[in-house]
C-alpha cells in the first residue's frame, strides 16, 4: 500500500511531510534547465535551417526539375 506524500497529524493542525521521501522536487532548477535548453535549441536552429535549405542537393534538384519542365513544355508545344 502506498503511503501519502503529505499527511495531517490528528493531534495537531499542522501538516508534515514524510521524512523518507525518495527525492525532492526543485521547480526553480527545472524551470531554469527547461529555459536554458530552449534558448540553446532556438540559437542552433538558424545554422541548421541554413544548412538544410541551402544544401547543394536542393540547387541540383531545382535545376533538374526546371530542365524537365522546359523539356516537357517544348515537347507538348511541338506535338
Amino acid at each position: 500500500m502506498r503511503r501519502p506524500l503529505l499527511y495531517i497529524d490528528a493531534s495537531s493542525s499542522k501538516s508534515s511531510y514524510i521524512s523518507n521521501m525518495p527525492h525532492r522536487t526543485r521547480p526553480m532548477t527545472a524551470l531554469l534547465l527547461f529555459t536554458g535548453l530552449n534558448v540553446f535549441l532556438v540559437s542552433t536552429i538558424t545554422p541548421v535551417y541554413d544548412f538544410v535549405c541551402f544544401h547543394p542537393y536542393w540547387e541540383r534538384r531545382r535545376e533538374q526539375r526546371r530542365q524537365e519542365r522546359e523539356t516537357a513544355l517544348r515537347s507538348s508545344t511541338s506535338a
